[in-house]
């Protein structure tokens, strides 16, 4: 007769350690892949602006932007405290991130046609990136919760 290494309890506790490891290499995966998919998003936003900063009413976004961001910098170096530098403190210039990101969207698809399914294509990726990240962050928090 053959005897098993691990009983039965034992390989149910085995499984789910890998189930673990793979979630967590599959984590570290997923934030990788977020900031290499951000760098197209982020040059989409810095040609928005260059945009609006030629158009008139519409460099008003960057004001506040630009103003925020002294703000935060500031603090952050007058308390030495990097807690300061974190982006949940930029959430006042999202509308100006926003506008930045549909106006490079749009001179990109207005001047290169052929790219507009590339650009898609990576807003799509990206989007599905932060979701499968905040995703895997609610079920870490979950299972803490639980176990």
């Amino acid at each position: 007769m053959r005897s098993d290494l691990l009983t039965f309890p034992a390989r149910r506790r085995l499984k789910w350690v890998f189930l673990a490891a793979w979630v967590v290499a599959m984590f570290a995966v997923v934030a990788r892949a977020t900031y290499v998919l951000a760098i197209p998003a982020t040059l989409l936003i810095a040609i928005g602006w260059a945009i609006a900063i030629r158009l008139r009413r519409m460099w008003i976004p960057l004001a506040f932007f630009a103003a925020n961001l002294a703000l935060v910098l500031a603090a952050g170096v007058k308390y030495d405290a990097w807690s300061c530098f974190q982006s949940r403190l930029l959430f006042p210039s999202f509308a100006a991130i926003a506008f930045g990101y549909g106006w490079g969207i749009e001179y990109t698809q207005r001047k290169w046609p052929s790219l507009r399914p590339v650009v898609d294509a990576l807003a799509i990726s990206l989007y599905a990136a932060f979701l499968t990240y905040f995703a895997i962050e609610i079920g870490f928090v979950v299972y803490d919760a639980l176990g």
